[in-house]
């Protein structure tokens, strides 16, 4: 212990004597160990997430399966069916997530809860915090008197933990539930990746999903079953019951049971819904890949300081070992010095992560969904990032130290000969020349990335997002009839339309570039369907008078809607320029005839073609409707300003309350904020992989530096000399550059042609970007230069005004 005292005595103050090495040090340490601890963070909680359920190696989840389908949701019959019949399962628990309008002391607010059966808290094992669960009554629709559970957060928020809320009212779609329990802390639901504030029993049902026939079985609509298996029941047990269970289902309802069956996967595996694992998996696994080469390439630039250090110690050490330390001990004391640097760096670490983890919970993005990936720096993380923090310190000290030890002793103290052997000098330049190529290979991504983010702005929408504000309501969770519906939609119409500053205002089913996306089977007239394969599908849209002019979409021929097409006379459609294109190439489309839910729609118009979905989408066929025909409760207003939309979202909020005051509007962002979550992929694309360029770079650079620097104080006599016999300045600072340029340009050669090979095998994840043009290469090694040339002057300056006798002399 005595002996660890003093090493890390000594350590110390080997840290306080160099202040500028030792912030190099823990600047490339701390940033590289950062990086694995938040992807570790970020894993652990979407594939491994803490768990508050009672023996989770006895849950399993069920999904429906069908030949088109393999993580399909259950119907309500097709559930009970299974909860009384199955015997595989001692308990068997549905939660399906569903948005909520949640009424409380004036304010109102949409949230999205869970509906769930009566059995939920005790299939999962939660203890709730106060209060208690449902009951098995309340299973059974209608109930007289609707029962919520709260979530933990939401009991904070909204009623600021206090206890006597269990007991209270709170109006939810504008009916009285009474609060009877409050969640533990942490537990948010059983679906990765979404939050539940809320939980309500399928007893409510006709409250929180108004219209919505639970009988029919048919319409699969609960997205989470989950068994808890009977002792002595295994997985492959409970797969065999429930598939002979689906197979009598089949024979006794073959209209609606045809080709469904259902499996049964661990909890664990199942927790992050099996449609998205894999691309999850895939991802995570790529990041850690390249986090995992950061690392080592901030150990590799570690390991190249240590060793151009150990070039100023060698006189140092080697009287060291004159004087009869022992070869280990000083092994010991100096990787005892790493691993001290590499633990600070890993507390620095920690600290950058905590940031980073923190910003990643509180990221919303603008969508409809309670997203929520909730990383936590615990045990476990802690955990790893102490150990790859020791990793990394034994991992970039071994080498170095190794070298200082076996040191020559005679040409060390007379310090006449340079240090280091031929070999370790090329496993340096080596692991330079592969930093150099990385960061190419990084910054033709970066650059090929940040073109396509730019080429995604600049994609013709087929419609205008500038001046334009979004506000959504949902009338059927509100408890509002057709007729009522309809009137409240045209009221609102006309009383935005007399806001200040408003030019067009419309309302339509779906929001461009938003997660929804229906689609519907069209025959159009003359159009003859292949043998064998369905009627074609395309998108559609149901849009109110004025919606073109509300969107900035241009109309090619014809007419608009108007709301006479929406209450009378034959069905209307418009369609867009691929549709035409693609069913009538040769003929007038406008006349023509569409079949589609049920109807025939006759044409009327073409307008422009459109991203609908997504921006890297291609050009597909569009049907636009009316909105009056084919009415329903959630509508989406759109309002085209003269200028600043963003001054109307309070007017616009004030209108809906003064129409229904316990109504609550979601939704309610500018066109520029909605396009700004098409955005996404592309930003978060350009900012992570910009992100590791730029560092790659840095610790390349990092590199470069400490190896010219080793390069410099090993030829410090010879430089001398040659200054002696008349070298100019110039000849000198010319001698030293060469060494880094040679490098640096083999690794520019190497990373330049990995780097056309990978753009081209991944140009299909760049929108509109040519991979083959030079551009982006050209200016990824003109960054990559410079910064090569930043980084070598420094040493070269020093090696340019180096005191030629005190180096001649040896001191």
């Amino acid at each position: 212990m005595d002996k660890l005292l003093n090493d890390l005595r000594y350590t110390w103050r080997q840290m306080r004597r160099t202040p500028g090495f030792t912030l190099a040090i823990l600047a490339c340490l701390a940033l590289g160990i950062s990086a694995n601890s938040v992807t570790f963070s970020v894993t652990k909680s979407l594939l491994f997430p803490p768990s508050q359920l009672k023996d989770p190696d006895r849950l399993v989840r069920l999904f429906i399966e069908r030949p088109d389908l393999k993580f399909g949701s259950f119907s309500y019959p097709d559930y009970r069916d299974l909860h009384d019949q199955c015997a595989a399962f001692s308990e068997l628990a549905v939660d399906t997530p569903t948005p909520l309008h949640v009424s409380l002391e004036g304010q109102n607010e949409r949230f999205w809860g869970s509906l769930v059966s009566a059995n939920y808290f005790q299939t999962l094992g939660i203890d709730l915090l106060r209060g208690h669960g449902f009951n098995p009554a309340e299973d059974t629709p209608p109930r007289v008197h609707p029962v919520v559970v709260l979530g933990y957060g939401f009991w904070q928020r909204r009623f600021a933990g206090d206890p006597a809320a269990v007991g209270r009212t709170i109006y939810l779609n504008g009916q009285p539930f009474t609060i009877i329990g409050i969640a533990p802390p942490g537990f948010s639901g059983i679906n990765v990746g979404l939050r539940s504030d809320l939980w309500v029993p399928l007893g409510a049902h006709t409250a929180v999903v108004p219209g919505q026939d639970i009988e029919a079985r048919g319409s699969g609509w609960m997205s989470a079953v989950i068994g808890r298996l009977k002792p002595g029941v295994n997985v492959a047990a409970a797969r065999g019951q429930v598939a002979a269970l689906m197979s009598r289902l089949q024979q006794l309802y073959p209209d609606t049971n045809a080709g469904k069956s259902a499996n049964v996967y661990p909890e664990a595996t199942a927790s992050l819904n099996p449609m998205v694992r894999s691309s999850f998996v895939g991802f995570l696994g790529l990041m850690f890949a390249v986090v995992g080469f950061v690392l080592l390439l901030a150990c590799s630039n570690v390991a190249g300081l240590l060793m151009a250090r150990s070039a100023a110690r060698r006189r140092e050490i080697a009287i060291r070992l004159a004087l009869g330390i022992d070869r280990r001990r000083l092994l010991r004391q100096l990787l005892t010095e790493s691993v001290v640097l590499a633990v600070t760096a890993g507390v620095l670490g920690l600290l950058l992560s905590f940031g980073l983890t923190r910003a990643i919970q509180s990221f919303r993005p603008p969508i409809d969904l309670p997203f929520s990936i909730q990383p936590r720096l615990d045990l476990g993380v802690l955990g790893f990032t102490f150990l790859i923090a020791v990793v990394t310190g034994i991992l970039f000290g071994l080498a170095p130290a190794l070298q200082a030890t076996r040191t020559d002793l005679v040409g060390a103290i007379k310090q006449d000969s340079p240090g280091g052997g031929s070999g370790s000098v090329w496993f340096r330049k080596a692991l330079v020349i592969g930093q150099v190529g990385l960061s190419m290979i990084l910054l033709i991504g970066a650059s090929l990335a940040l073109e396509s983010f730019q080429n995604a702005h600049r994609v013709a929408l087929g419609f205008a997002p500038d001046d334009m504000l979004i506000a959504s309501v949902d009338l059927d969770l509100q408890g509002y009839k057709e007729g009522a519906g309809r009137q409240f939609i045209r009221t609102l119409k006309q009383r935005l339309e007399g806001l200040p500053g408003v030019t067009a205002v419309s309302y339509t089913s779906t929001i461009p570039l938003s997660l929804t996306r229906p689609q519907l089977f069209a025959l159009p007239e003359g159009f003859e369907v292949p043998k064998g394969a369905d009627r074609p599908l395309v998108g559609y849209s149901l849009v109110g008078p004025d919606y073109f002019k509300a969107m900035g979409t241009r109309l090619l021929k014809g007419r608009v809607l108007t709301p006479a097409d929406g209450t009378g006379g034959a069905p209307v459609a418009l369609v867009n320029e691929t549709f035409a294109k693609r069913f009538w190439p040769a003929a007038d489309p406008l006349g023509k005839m569409v079949s589609g839910l049920g109807e025939k729609f006759q044409v009327i118009g073409v307008t422009e073609d459109g991203k609908y979905f997504s921006l890297g989408e291609d050009p597909s066929p569009y049907l636009y409707l009316a909105f009056d025909r084919h009415y329903q409760g959630s509508v989406n207003f759109l309002v085209r300003t003269a200028s600043n939309p963003a001054a109307l979202l309070t007017p616009v909020r004030r209108e809906v309350q003064a129409m229904d005051p316990k109504l609550p509007v979601f939704n309610l962002r500018t066109m520029e904020e909605q396009l700004g979550f098409a955005l996404l992929p592309a930003r978060l694309a350009a900012a992570i992989i910009s992100i590791f360029a730029l560092l790659a770079l840095f610790l390349s650079s990092l590199g470069l530096f400490a190896l010219v620097s080793y390069w410099v104080s090993q030829r410090t006599r010879d430089i001398a000399i040659r200054r002696a016999i008349g070298a100019t300045s110039g000849q000198i600072l010319q001698l030293v550059l060469r060494q880094s340029f040679l490098l640096a340009v083999i690794g520019l050669v190497i990373g330049l042609a990995a780097g056309v090979a990978l753009s081209h095998l991944a140009s299909g994840l760049f929108y509109g970007v040519d991979t083959a043009t030079p551009a982006p290469y050209l200016a990824a090694a003109a960054v990559l230069l410079a910064v090569v040339l930043l980084a070598s002057m420094l040493p070269a300056r020093r090696a340019v005004k180096a005191d030629v006798v005190r180096a001649l002399r040896g001191e």
